[in-house]
């Protein structure tokens, strides 16, 4: 009777052992899976402030090239307007030009 009493209580404490290691896997498992959690909603973060990176890097492209053509602009308005100025200029010339011509022929006129 006292040999079935012991076979029966070390069997009670395996059981007891297999429950608790069962416990602790289990434990392990949950750990495990809260810190997949965690990674995947760090990634998520991680993604996203790479994506607003680069929406950041495409609104500072976009600028840089609205300058760059505004830029362009302004430079061929200048060169229009230095254009249009050296054009009055020779119209000026030829003016002055002309009025000396007829003022010639005036004087030439008179005599």
């Amino acid at each position: 009777a006292q040999q079935m009493q012991l076979e029966a209580d070390k069997a009670e404490q395996i059981q007891l052992l297999e429950a608790e290691q069962a416990e602790q896997k289990l434990q392990i498992m949950l750990e495990q899976g809260k810190q997949k959690e965690e990674l995947n909603a760090e990634r998520a973060h991680m993604e996203a402030e790479v994506e607003k990176a680069q929406q950041m890097q495409l609104e500072a492209d976009k600028a840089e090239q609205i300058q760059l053509l505004e830029a362009e602009q302004a430079e061929q308005k200048l060169q229009i307007m230095l254009e249009q100025g050296k054009q009055k200029e020779e119209l000026n010339a030829e003016r002055a030009h002309m009025e000396a011509e007829v003022e010639k022929a005036q004087q030439m006129q008179l005599e």
